[in-house]
Formats: structure tokens, C-alpha cells, sequence
């Protein structure tokens, strides 16, 4: 499968090292901060919104500005469970539920919210697949455009880090990260992806997508291995 990527960001929280050296000639924007700053959402937008929302709807906006969105993929491991823990929570204290918090408490809160937000009309999905989100999003982005070849497509993957009480249900360490990418058929082929046996024989301490973005955005390395529950997975620069 090759990937035509026309432009991108990705923002990390200061928690992950990031690329040690940055490659500008990949169309991919990095940047790492203590903090996710809003550029493109009012206060009274923010405000509403949850971390994870805030995040994807935020970058979405920026990438997809001036560009023609015939799909949007949205992609995300855990989505909401901040929200929805707050939820649980308030119903076993017999409180009274938010009704803003109950209503972007879905999976697909991010998706809608760009849709209203940037008045997208195009279809758009939200995808979880436990550990492999992030490879069967670009699946879903790979399928989409041979189908039809002459879209556009904006692909956002994105994570929080999770409520305390669930932090030791899985081995990543998980911290805010979220990345936007635009598909299409007629820019460069940026990377390449094919399942195989081969593998690095070793375990990542961090998100699947942070290494890719990390990988991606940087010089250090030619090749990334995603070693996923499903397969293994061999990414290449073509850049």
C-alpha cells in the first residue's frame, strides 16, 4: 500500500522525546509542547470541549483549511473514555448528568464537531481497533481512494492520556498526541506499508502513532515496524 500525503501536522506532548532531527522535506509539520494551544477554536469552543475533542477538532481545522475534504477518518484508540469515566462516575453518585458531556461522550464526537464547525458535508467516519486504530484508519484511507481516485481524503488519528484508573490496562505510555493528514492520488508517494514477517525485535514504550510520527517527521530512520496484534506491519520512506 503507498500513501500520497499532500500536507500534514502533529502536535506530542512534551512527554515523548520526538524526532531528534527534523526532515523538511517531508510534508508532515511537527511540533511539541507542554501544553495543546488552540489556534482555530473561540474560548466559548474550547471551553465545551473535551481535551481529545479540542486536540482533533483544533488541527483538523488547520490542515483542512483551503482544501477540498471529500472524506474525513477519524481514528483514536480509547476516544472519549475521559468523558465517559466522568459520566459513570456521576451516575454512581446519583449526580446529575451534563448534557454537553453525555452528548460528546460517542466515539464520533471529534468527527461531528469538525462537520458543524468547518461546514463539511462529505461523509466522514471515526475507527477503533483497540491497538490497531492507527493502521486500520490508513487501511480505511488506502481503500477509500482506490475506490475513488480522485478524492480527497483528511485523516486525523489522535489519543489522551488516560484516567488514572485505567493506566495500568495496557503497556504504552500513553500522553496526548494527535496528528492530521490529507490524502490524495497526485501528490508524491510520501511511505509505503506491507504486512511481513520482519519486525525490530523489539517493544516501543510509546503509542504506535507517536513513533510513527516521530519516524515520519524525522531523518533517523528508513524504516518503522509496527508490530500489531493482527500482523506485522513494514512502513518505508519513499521521500
Amino acid at each position: 500500500m503507498k500513501f500520497k500525503v499532500k500536507k500534514g501536522k502533529s502536535w506530542l506532548s512534551a512527554t515523548y522525546p520526538g524526532p531528534s532531527l527534523i526532515d523538511d522535506s517531508v510534508p508532515l509539520q511537527f511540533e511539541s509542547s507542554d501544553k495543546y494551544q488552540p489556534k482555530h477554536l473561540t474560548k466559548g469552543q474550547s471551553r465545551r470541549m473535551s481535551l481529545l475533542s479540542k486536540m482533533t477538532v483544533d488541527l483538523s481545522l488547520d490542515v483542512a483549511a483551503g482544501e477540498k475534504i471529500d472524506k474525513a477518518i477519524f481514528a483514536s484508540r480509547h476516544g472519549e473514555l475521559g468523558n465517559s469515566t466522568h459520566l459513570i462516575d456521576l451516575i454512581t453518585e446519583s449526580e446529575l448528568l451534563s448534557p454537553t458531556k453525555f452528548t460528546q461522550s460517542v466515539h464520533n464526537t471529534s468527527s461531528g464537531l469538525f462537520s458543524i464547525l468547518s461546514e463539511n458535508k462529505s461523509s466522514s467516519v471515526s475507527i477503533s481497533a483497540g491497538e490497531n486504530s492507527f493502521i486500520m484508519g490508513l487501511v480505511s484511507v488506502y481503500t477509500h481512494l482506490q475506490v475513488n481516485p480522485h478524492d480527497q481524503i483528511l485523516f486525523v488519528f489522535s489519543d489522551c492520556s488516560l484516567p488514572e484508573r485505567y493506566k495500568s490496562s495496557t503497556s504504552d505510555g500513553i500522553d496526548d498526541h494527535v496528528m492530521a493528514l490529507i490524502f490524495n492520488n497526485d501528490s508524491p508517494v510520501s511511505f509505503e506499508i506491507k504486512p511481513g514477517s520482519e519486525s525490530n525485535n523489539t517493544s516501543s514504550e510509546f503509542p504506535f502513532a507517536v513513533d510513527f510520527i516521530s519516524w515520519l517527521s524525522g531523518k533517523d530512520e528508513e524504516r518503522l515496524f509496527a508490530n500489531e496484534s493482527l500482523t506485522n506491519w513494514v512502513f518505508t520512506k519513499c521521500i
